[in-house]
């Protein structure tokens, strides 16, 4: 059981670390224009299409999922 929890911290840690390289290298960080207002971030229907969708960080995100 342990041993699994260990596994799983360190996929996790793994993903974090790749999803920050891959916001310093864009070089964009976060900016106060990326916020989303209280009606987007509520859009439930509309964030589902986008996870469901084919972007990039979801093929990362299925990777991961594969170390649980």
């Amino acid at each position: 059981m342990e041993q699994a929890r260990e596994r799983e911290f360190e996929c996790r840690r793994q993903l974090m670390g790749e999803v920050i390289e891959d916001i310093q290298a864009t070089r964009s960080g976060f900016r106060a224009a990326d916020n989303l207002t209280r009606e987007e971030l509520y859009d439930r229907a509309k964030a589902r299409a986008e996870v469901t969708g084919t972007a990039a960080g979801e093929r990362k995100v299925q990777e991961h999922r594969s170390c649980n």
